[in-house]
């Protein structure tokens, strides 16, 4: 049986399935969706792909943002290195602290020297 894009049938069945949140179906295949993608619908013919900032993992539903001291790569947050911070969530790159000014590890600020 021929399903539309985002469903699937077993050959005997005479009904389409769709595929699951998290999944996508295309001919005949449901799939998950990759790290960085998610689909938030049952019957989702493809992956939608994270807003820079957010991250998520393999068959994901949603996305989540990175917190502050952190940014995304859109699989991961990786925490800003010292002498670097982030002070939102959902960063996707870590700045330099200001001269006169420190970090450690995972910062959201500097602090003056």
């Amino acid at each position: 049986m021929a399903c539309t894009p985002g469903s699937i049938s077993d050959v005997e069945a005479s009904v389409c399935t769709n595929c699951t949140a998290g999944k996508f179906g295309v001919n005949n295949v449901c799939s998950q969706c990759q790290a960085g993608n998610y689909s938030s619908m049952d019957g989702s013919s493809i992956c939608s792909v994270c807003l820079p900032g957010m991250i998520s993992t393999l068959e994901a539903t949603s996305c989540q943002s990175c917190v502050a001291g952190t940014y995304s790569n859109s699989v991961s947050c990786i925490s800003c290195v010292a002498g670097k911070y982030s002070s939102f969530n959902a960063s996707t790159i870590c700045d330099t602290c200001w001269a006169g000014s420190i970090s450690t590890a995972g910062s959201s600020n500097c602090t003056n020297c």
